[in-house]
Formats: structure tokens, sequence, C-alpha cells
């Protein structure tokens, strides 16, 4: 599933007719609106906002919740109208509506002011009432109006990013930004030995700031010294893995196969001797159909039951992860791409997948996430649509899924976060 706020357009009328066909008046607007999502309608001194919860994976044939924000121009408050389909869990998606309503304020309204005052619907608010900061609640009739804290500070982790010269001007600069914009901890991670030795000089400047450092399979050389990167290893505490590491016959140039396991095994010895985790890069050729490549590491990682090794960027199906799933010390991280509307496979794969296996990324400065899937340089902060969307296809909250990724962060890496 790939559930998301839009705006409610004639493109939706069949969806919402058959989801809410006794409640027409939900839509004034539905016929006659065409600005771009987010822009206020405004109609008789009235600012209002409305949008439709769908899924745009077509799995859910109907609209999820109907949701409408109103600011009558002689009001102090904002008023919530809300209307989730019956098929749904009402509890969850309250939670997680509510959670889009704050963002939308903070974020796309950019309040400066610090607290806005809202009137809710009493059912609507006793649902949610437990889960976000309500300043002052003031009962009125069926009506409940609350004091609203706009500021949000989410622990987002982004466990594999390349903020390094080769792509950004100021790559300190670049990491202070994403580290102001939200992210608890960054994972910085090399590919090359010129990318190893400038990991390591940028590793003392933040908290909750790592290095993973290797020779990706296309930079591999008969000449490479591996005693070297075990060297790099323990000049910092803050390595606390190798990768990216891995197979890829992507290109017809690519090192040979033989030449790409000796050095992937190499690599997790030096992983296992000092007990530090893998960061897999598997990528098949363009034309393998049969997952070749993820069938040689299966072979690897089965000699290597004591080591922890991620699937960064996972690119396999459903019937590989299942595979990889039975080993305790394998995980899955997936980037933007799971965004993408056409990569259903990991959407379902994320419906049953173990949360506590599950982790995330950008690989910036590519793979930007939808809505800005043409943005280059991608951006540590621009994670937020990959925790959007698993957040909503498990119906967990924000809050609830960044708590979680941590603690597998700290499980996995060996690692303690600081707040």
């Amino acid at each position: 599933m790939n559930w998301q706020f839009v705006k409610p357009t004639p493109k939706y009328s069949s969806k919402y007719e058959i989801s809410f066909k006794n409640e027409a008046n939900l839509f004034p607007s539905i016929s006659k609106l065409t600005k771009d999502s987010f822009k206020i309608y405004e109609s008789n001194d009235k600012l209002f906002w409305e949008f439709l919860l769908v899924d745009e994976d077509n799995e859910f044939k109907e609209v999820g919740a109907y949701l409408n924000i109103v600011k009558e121009e002689k009001q102090a408050f904002f008023t919530i109208n809300i209307k989730i389909n019956s098929l749904l869990n009402e509890e969850k998606w309250s939670i997680l509506i509510f959670e889009y309503i704050h963002c939308f304020f903070q974020e796309v309204l950019k309040f400066e002011q610090k607290l806005i005052n809202l009137k809710l619907d009493s059912k609507f608010f006793n649902l949610i009432k437990n889960d976000f900061n309500f300043q002052e609640v003031t009962k009125q009739n069926e009506k409940y109006l609350v004091l609203l804290d706009t500021k949000i500070s989410y622990s987002f982790s982004d466990v594999h990013t390349h903020p390094f010269l080769e792509y950004y001007s100021e790559p300190k600069q670049e990491i202070e930004e994403n580290i102001k914009n939200n992210l608890k901890t960054l994972f910085l991670i090399g590919t090359s030995w010129k990318d190893n030795e400038e990991i390591v000089s940028y590793l003392d400047k933040q908290k909750n700031l790592f290095a993973l450092i290797g020779i990706h399979p296309n930079n591999v050389q008969k000449e490479d010294n591996y005693e070297q990167l075990e060297e790099l290893l323990l000049k910092n505490s803050n390595v606390v893995g190798i990768g990216e590491v891995g197979l890829d016959l992507y290109y017809e140039e690519s090192p040979s196969l033989d030449l790409q396991i000796q050095s992937l095994i190499k690599q997790i010895e030096i992983a296992k001797k000092y007990e530090k985790t893998v960061m897999l890069h598997i990528r098949e050729n363009a034309n393998e159909k049969d997952f070749f490549l993820f069938k040689q590491i299966k072979k690897i990682i089965t000699n290597y039951l004591d080591v922890n090794f991620i699937f960064h960027n996972f690119s396999g199906n459903l019937e590989i992860y299942n595979e990889f799933n039975k080993f305790s010390n394998v995980f899955f991280s997936f980037s933007g791409v799971i965004t993408y509307k056409n990569n259903k496979e990991a959407r379902k794969i994320l419906e049953i997948m173990d949360l506590d296996k599950l982790l995330l990324e950008t690989d910036a400065p590519y793979l930007s996430p939808e809505p800005t899937r043409s943005l280059w340089p991608n951006h540590s902060y621009c994670i937020k649509p990959s925790y959007n969307l698993i957040s909503r296809i498990r119906q967990i909250s924000l809050l609830t899924l960044t708590s979680q990724i941590n603690k597998n962060i700290e499980r996995i890496f060996k690692v303690k976060l600081y707040e």
C-alpha cells in the first residue's frame, strides 16, 4: 500500500462516492477545486484546506479518509473536520492523520507562532489526546478547544549517506544542516580509499555521527592492501562498521566476480575480528532475473553467522526477503526508492517485515524520494517521506517508528545514541 494525502479532485470521485455515499456534503468543493496541493481555498472570509487519504497503489479501492481545516476570519481557532472510512482502524488512523495535521502547520504553512488554537470533535479528541501535547483543553458542547504546540522534534536517522567533497562543496556544512533538520543520527559511508580518509576527518564534530569504511565492489583492485583499512578503523571509535562492500555486476566493466568476492571476504574478516557490522551493496546485472548475486552472498553470510550484515538499499523481492530474514544476523535498509510509484514489491515487503530488522537511509546524494525525485543532490534531511510511508503502511506513529529504528541502530551497530 502507498497511503498519501492528496487534494480532492474529480480523479478520486468514484472512490469517495463509494466511501462516503451518504455524506456528499463533506465535499463542498470537489468539483471545482483545481488548485495545487496545499494551496488555500478562500470563500466567504474563510481559509479552507482539504485532503483525501488514498492508497496510490490502489489495493484499497476506496478513500481512506477525508480531512479539512477551516479558519473563519473572525475566529481565533482552526476547526478540524475528519471522516475516516469505517473499513480502517479509526484509533490508529486518527493518530496518523493528526500527526499529518501537526506537520502541515509547521512544515507547509510554516507557522511562526509556537501555539495555535484548534477546535476538535470530541470523539476525535478522545482518540488522540494521549499521543499529543495539548497545552490547554476546554470543552464546548461536543467540541474541544485545544492549544497545540506546533514545534515538532522527530529523531530521524539515516544509516547510509555520502556527504563528501565529490558531491557537496561544503561537506561539514551539509552534515550540520542535516543535524539541524531533525536528523538524530548519521552514518557516513565510504566507497573508496579517498572517501575513507575523508570520513574520519568529520567524525569528532557532532554527536551521533558514525562511519563505516570500505571499498565498493566497483572500486576494488588486486593491489588493495586491507591492512590500511584496519589501521583506519582503529583510529576512531566512531568507525562502527565496514561498508559499503559487496558484489556488483551491473556494469560490463565491473571488476571480475572472483576479485569482488576475494575483496569482500577480506573486509568481512576485518569486521569479524573487531566485531563490526557490515553494510552490503548488492546490484545484479541489468539482465539478471534469477538474483544470482543474492545467492552468492547467501553462501558467504552462512559462513559468518556471528557478523551483523545490513542490505543497503535492499532491492530483493519478497521471496529473497523471506530467504534472508531467516538469518538472525541479517537486517534490511530501505532508501527513498520505496516511495517510487512502481516499487510496489518493496512496499509489500514493508507491510509484513519484522520492524526490529528495519533501517532507513537516503544514499544521498543519490535516490531522492518522491515528491522530489528529480532533486540533485539528495540530502539526509529528505528522509522523512520514507518514514511517512512506512508509518502509514504499518499504521504506527512517526514517534513510534523513529523510536523503533533508533533502538535497532543501537542493537545492530552496538552503539549508544545520545539524546
